[in-house]
């Protein structure tokens, strides 16, 4: 028996011998460049929060939204690592049914804010000893962001990060 997919799935996120429901990414629109300079962008996208692959799901709904956007390959990479590293935690410390992933780019920043139903309190970078193995995934993201929040709401946690965007980047949007 094949088991029955989660509601929402984006379809730029599928894995090749898996059959995921497409969703349509909610995107705001571009200005006219008569009009002035581009709204704020953003894509949203929500994984099942039990499953390891929705990490790899949410690299890749990452990636094409800010490639679609024509974000810088340094900036790309940067979101990429950091949203690998948010969503892994959902997974990993939180008994979440879905994972909530945003990907948006305002004109000075880009960010991926990932919420989850984890009722764990407040995620908290900490320095790890050398022998351990996990523990280094908030204080890197710490380390490249601009910023980075954690806010607990009444279901669970939402984890915003954010980095300036490179002047090049910010000036062509």
């Amino acid at each position: 028996m094949k088991p029955t997919p989660p509601a929402r799935y984006d379809t730029t996120a599928q894995v090749p011998g898996r059959d995921l429901e497409p969703v349509q990414p909610e995107s705001l629109p571009t200005a006219h460049p008569q009009v002035g300079p581009c709204p704020p962008r953003r894509r949203r996208v929500t994984l099942p929060g039990a499953a390891r692959s929705s990490v790899a799901h949410a690299r890749v709904h990452t990636v094409e939204a800010l490639r679609e956007w024509q974000i810088d390959d340094d900036t790309v990479e940067v979101l990429r690592l950091i949203v690998s590293e948010l969503v892994t935690n959902a997974v990993v410390h939180t008994a979440s049914r879905t994972i909530e992933i945003t990907v948006s780019v305002t004109a000075t920043e880009a960010s991926v804010t990932v919420t989850d139903q984890g009722l764990c309190g407040t995620p908290v970078a900490r320095k790890a000893r050398p022998e351990e193995e996990h523990g280094r995934g908030l204080a890197l993201v710490e380390a490249l962001t601009t910023r980075w929040e954690s806010t607990p709401l009444a279901d669970g946690t939402r984890v915003e990060a954010a980095i300036a965007l490179p002047e090049q980047t910010a000036g062509a949007l």
